[in-house]
């Protein structure tokens, strides 16, 4: 087996992976803005929740509620913390790491340097085992961020982008959330990272169209609008009455469209997830670089192009 071949791969394609987990991170290209960041100071959170919490030992349902909703933000507080600086940490380490075994594979596959061999690989084994580490953290906590945390300032949505429809047989307008989806998690009202790929949060060409030939009544069936014209009263079996005989089925937020011809939360998206698969790519590097690097420190006198 070339050994020397096989580490060269391993380490190089780690380098070209993590260029391009770079490029693509949520934090270091800005796209990320949490609820908190890398310098929150998460453990004056937590002890002031301690505090609260052994203060009052017998809480009503109320201040039971607000513990519970203060304890999640302690949560959220550290594992958006430990995401952000993750990303820094490990990016810049799996990289430097990958780029010193990718120079020394190729000295080494060129037969340079081979009174080295033995220490190469040791080199190998320990970036490795510390890249897989340092990753596979930073791959839990990105993706535990992603699938639980909520976007600040995107409102959950309907399909078609609305904030309320109306509902015939509650009569009323409803939200695309429940007051039990509020009770169980106070940031239900707003979209999780994991949701800013459906079309509802980004530009959707046939919607657009369809505003544009006003078969949408976005101008008219928004808050701001029906305010500022007067409409207030709704009608008891089809609610908002925003022109004679023609009924508000939706309500959108007032600049909506703007905000559906931005690409903001596709990228966030899209960008996110590829460094979420080339994440695990690293992962099977790493794991590559340790073993071939164990390999050739057991055996260094086969580190050139010996083969099977």
């Amino acid at each position: 087996m070339n050994k020397s071949l096989f580490f060269l791969i391993s380490s190089v394609v780690m380098v070209i992976f993590t260029i391009i987990i770079i490029s693509t991170a949520p934090n270091i290209m800005g796209g990320f803005s949490g609820t908190y960041s890398g310098t929150s100071n998460c453990d004056a959170m937590s002890e002031l929740y301690k505090f609260k919490k052994d203060l009052n030992k017998n809480p009503s349902e109320t201040e039971k509620k607000q513990l519970d909703n203060e304890k999640e933000d302690v949560n959220i507080c550290y594992r958006q913390k430990a995401f952000i600086n993750m990303e820094y940490a490990t990016l810049i380490i799996d990289i430097s790491l990958a780029a010193i075994c990718a120079i020394l594979g190729l000295f080494h596959f060129f037969e340079t340097g081979m009174f080295f061999q033995k220490y190469t690989g040791l080199i190998g084994l320990i970036s490795g085992v510390i890249a897989f580490v340092l990753t596979l953290v930073y791959l839990i906590y990105s993706g535990i961020v992603f699938t639980k945390d909520h976007k600040l300032g995107q409102a959950l949505l309907f399909d078609n982008g609305a904030i309320e429809k109306w509902d015939a047989t509650k009569k009323e307008y409803i939200n695309p959330y429940t007051n039990e989806d509020l009770e169980n998690d106070q940031y239900a009202a707003l979209a999780k990272y994991n949701d800013l790929g459906k079309k509802q949060y980004n530009y959707d060409s046939k919607f657009y169209k369809q505003y544009l030939k006003g078969e949408i009544p976005l101008n008219k069936c928004n808050y701001n609008y029906l305010y500022t014209a007067g409409i207030t009263t709704i009608d008891p079996d089809k609610g908002f009455e925003y022109s004679a005989g023609k009924y508000c089925e939706y309500i959108w937020e007032s600049g909506f469209i703007s905000s559906r011809t931005n690409l903001t939360n596709k990228y966030l998206y899209d960008t996110w997830v590829t460094s979420l698969i080339f994440s695990a790519f690293v992962l099977v590097c790493s794991i590559g670089l340790a073993v071939f690097g164990l390999l050739i420190f057991m055996n260094p006198d086969s580190f050139g192009h010996t083969k099977l």
